[in-house]
């Protein structure tokens, strides 16, 4: 969400790139005056993000900003099946990492 009800007159711009420069399509939505919503779908995790926003022309104080796109997973919910504490010298072990 950018605020920009006391910033004065102007206009919003932002423009979000990959790390190589690509331009990445964003949907912007303007719920109430002065107040901007701004959507982009990241296309894969790792990459970082540049977000540039501007007001009337110029750069925002910090912008661009960098983005670290993770991926949408929950570590908490992975269980490992079979991994004893304890475990025989030059013996084959198994473990089972259930798959949802």
């Amino acid at each position: 969400t950018i605020d920009c009800n006391e910033a004065g007159p102007g206009d919003v711009e932002v423009i979000i790139s990959d790390e190589k420069g690509r331009s990445i399509p964003i949907k912007t939505e303007n719920p109430r005056p002065g107040v901007f919503n701004v959507k982009f779908t990241p296309e894969s995790a790792g990459p970082i993000y540049h977000v540039e926003v501007r007001f009337a022309g110029k750069s925002v104080p910090h912008s661009p900003f960098s983005v670290s796109i993770v991926p949408d997973i929950d570590l908490s919910n992975v269980r490992i099946l079979g991994l004893e504490k304890t475990m025989p010298v030059n013996k084959a072990c198994a473990l089972h990492v259930p798959n949802p």
